[in-house]
This record gives C-alpha cells, sequence and structure tokens, in this order.
C-alpha cells in the first residue's frame, strides 16, 4: 500500500489482495529452484506485499533476501525481520538482483525513463523486472492527483518505454477491467456531481475474512486470469491497470 493512504485501518482492500496474489503466482514461477534469491520491491510502502512474498517464497523452498525500497522510509538503511529496507535505489549494488517490482511506481516519477537506467544497472543478466501501472491517461483523475500521478500509460506507451531501455519483454497486458468500467463510470458522473473526497483504499472497512471481500478479491483474481489468457491470443481488452514482466536485455 502507498504510504500517502495508509491509516490505522487494517483492511486490506481487495484490488490489493488480489494485486498481491497474482504477483505471488508470477514472481514465483519467474524464480522457481533459485537459492538465496535476491528481490527488490521499489515503491514497498507499508511492506504488506514483502511480508507476503517471504512467506509465499519459503513454502516453495526458495530462501529469498527481500530489499524494500521506498524514499518515504526515515532511516537510510533498516531491518524488519528478514526484509531489508532502503530509502534509496542507489543504495542497491549494480548488477546484483534476480528480480526488480515495480508495483504502481513509474507513474510517480517525473523522468520514468532515467529512472529504468537505475533500475536496469541493478539487475543481474537475464534478471527480471516486473511492472504494474494505472492505465489510460483518459481516466487521469483526482485520484491520480491526490497520490501525486505524474500520467497513466497505456500498453504502446509503455512497451516502448521498456525497450528504449534495453528490456526484453516476456509478457504484458492490462488488467481489472471490471474496474476499468467502474473508474469510467464514476469519471463520466463526476462531471454531473463534482467531487474532490479521496479515501483511497486504505479506508477499506471490511475485513480479510468478510464475504464481501472475499467476493470481490475473487472477481478481481477471475478478471486478471482472463485478461492474461486473451492477451495470450492477441486480444488486449481495457483494463485499470497495466502488467509487464521483462527481462534485461544482454
Amino acid at each position: 500500500m502507498d504510504l500517502k493512504e495508509k491509516t490505522q485501518n487494517e483492511n486490506r482492500h481487495p484490488w490489493e489482495l488480489s494485486r498481491t496474489k497474482n504477483l505471488l503466482h508470477i514472481i514465483k514461477k519467474c524464480l522457481l529452484d533459485k537459492n538465496n534469491v535476491k528481490i527488490a520491491d521499489i515503491g514497498a510502502g507499508d511492506m504488506y506485499f514483502d511480508k507476503q512474498l517471504v512467506e509465499k517464497l519459503k513454502d516453495e523452498n526458495i530462501t529469498p533476501i527481500i530489499f524494500a525500497i521506498d524514499k518515504e522510509y526515515s532511516k537510510q538503511i533498516s531491518h524488519e525481520k528478514e526484509i531489508i529496507m532502503l530509502n534509496d535505489i542507489q543504495i542497491l549494488e549494480k548488477e546484483s538482483m534476480d528480480c526488480i517490482i515495480m508495483m504502481d511506481v513509474l507513474e510517480h516519477i517525473e523522468d520514468d525513463s532515467k529512472f529504468l537506467e537505475l533500475v536496469l544497472d541493478r539487475l543481474k543478466e537475464n534478471g527480471v523486472l516486473i511492472v504494474t501501472v494505472p492505465a489510460f491517461q483518459s481516466l487521469f483523475s483526482f485520484h491520480d492527483t491526490f497520490l501525486l500521478h505524474f500520467r497513466r500509460y497505456q500498453y504502446e506507451k509503455l512497451q516502448n518505454l521498456l525497450l528504449r531501455n534495453k528490456f526484453e519483454v516476456i509478457h504484458s497486458h492490462y488488467f481489472y477491467t471490471t474496474l476499468y468500467l467502474a473508474r469510467w463510470l464514476q469519471l463520466k458522473l463526476e462531471k454531473v456531481w463534482p467531487s474532490k473526497r479521496e479515501t483511497g483504499i486504505g479506508m477499506w472497512k471490511y475485513s480479510q475474512a468478510n464475504l464481501i471481500t472475499k467476493s470481490f478479491a475473487s472477481i478481481l483474481n477471475a478478471d486478471f486470469c482472463f485478461n492474461g489468457i486473451f492477451s495470450k491470443i492477441g486480444v488486449r481488452l481495457p483494463g485499470l491497470s497495466l502488467l509487464a514482466v521483462v527481462k534485461k536485455r544482454l
């Protein structure tokens, strides 16, 4: 969760639960049979994802070394259990990471191309970068302004950005078509009834065990799965978010 959205509320939004579940699955496939694997999560926020990642990889007998990176951390280097916390990506050694994760990070960075150069330098040969970004500039809203986003991305724009920065795209697709439709409708309604109130995902009021949370998360998981299947046959449905799995080109 973005620290800007963090509250005293411990409930997790179905969007976050679903994204975590699906990205954990992707990472596991990328890193199978590796020991002492080094992973950096850039924009780690409250480290919910990283804590889940440690447990998931342990269950697969993969020993991870996790670096959680966020400029909002007060100390340059600190530790929380098995996670090493850094407040600057440049502290990482060059060519040291097996995998780097950037979940909804690039949109916060004014010069996204220059930042990707730093990321590339930290990856080992054939290292994997997993990126998610908010999709479609036409959906840019007060929510994006609240979260300090510079932009949203479309498929071709993200592809070109990654290719220019010497990444080889393995797989990419939109996801959460259901949320795309909901956001599109919300923006249409806001033209009639403008709203400047922003609560963020940190205000979700139902627990993870609640049937409402479970139901919404299941719908989003199915959405993610179907979009991945459709993309393999060349069908790209629009989604609220966009995923890219890429490798460092030799």
